[in-house]
């Protein structure tokens, strides 16, 4: 059975390359070294709760889903789609977020009159 520790790095692990981050990038906007980051997620030591805390919530992901010794890869592959899509629609000019917003408002109407 896999330790506690080695399952949180696992998930770190997981939710950070599920949003195309590298350690870098997840260890800056943890506040955290990327050596810190990498013994986190080799499973080694044991990271405070402020820094679980820190890396949680840069990865916007609750606390509880980084400890679960059964994450769901759907799940994980769910999160890297909606922040893809999110990052898109972010970019668009607003007069074509508003479109966009609208043919997704149509979409989920039908889906609502099926049920």
């Amino acid at each position: 059975m896999e330790s506690g520790n080695k399952i949180l790095g696992n998930n770190i692990k997981a939710y950070r390359n599920a949003k195309g981050w590298s350690q870098e990038e997840l260890a800056h906007l943890s506040g955290i070294t990327p050596a810190h980051l990498g013994h986190i997620e080799r499973g080694e030591g044991n990271p405070t709760l402020l820094t679980l805390l820190s890396v949680s919530n840069a990865l916007q992901v609750d606390l509880s889903e980084l400890v679960k010794s059964n994450v769901d890869a759907t799940v994980v592959d769910s999160i890297l789609r909606l922040d893809k899509l999110q990052k898109e629609f972010s970019e668009l000019p607003e007069d074509r977020q508003i479109e966009v917003y609208g043919v997704f408002k149509t979409i989920l109407s039908w889906n609502s009159k099926k049920e």
